[in-house]
């Protein structure tokens, strides 16, 4: 068990920077769309 959650923090600690990037300088929001309105 602390094997996983040695990786649940590795993967929280290496998503968060990159969504906050998203958010702040990029249109997250609209990329977003233009990815799920693919096929």
């Amino acid at each position: 068990m602390k094997f996983v959650k040695i990786i649940a923090w590795l993967g929280l600690i290496s998503m968060t920077p990159v969504l906050l990037h998203g958010f702040i300088n990029e249109n997250f929001f609209s990329d977003g769309k233009t990815l799920l309105a693919n096929p």
